[in-house]
């Protein structure tokens, strides 16, 4: 399988900061339209854990480009929400989804 997933476990400073990132990112994800897929898991009250999937290295290689480019930005804008934050990226190597069932959406 050619996909490959980043993924991203981000703790905050309060569950407040948290709300507030979410709302903002889910916007500032709109800069990169290479995304096939982006799941959001809550970890705890301050933390959360997200998945992206690409179609290929090449693309993620593109989205990380993007985001050194926009990384002075993200820092202004997310920076002083976030305690600590760890990635892991690696090639996807099984993927099942049962679209009937996807019911979920983000809520404020």
């Amino acid at each position: 399988m050619d996909k490959v997933a980043r993924i991203n476990s981000i703790d905050f400073h309060s569950a407040e900061a948290k709300a507030e990132f979410r709302k903002g990112i889910i916007e500032w994800q709109k800069n990169f339209p290479e995304i096939e897929l982006i799941i959001s898991v809550e970890t705890s009250d301050e933390s959360l854990m997200s998945v992206f999937v690409f179609p290929d290295q090449e693309e993620l290689d593109t989205v990380q480009r993007r985001q050194e480019q926009l990384a002075g930005d993200f820092q202004d804008k997310f920076g002083h929400l976030i305690k600590d934050r760890m990635v892991f990226e690696g090639d996807v190597g099984y993927w099942f989804q049962k679209i009937q069932y996807l019911k979920a959406s983000y809520q404020q």
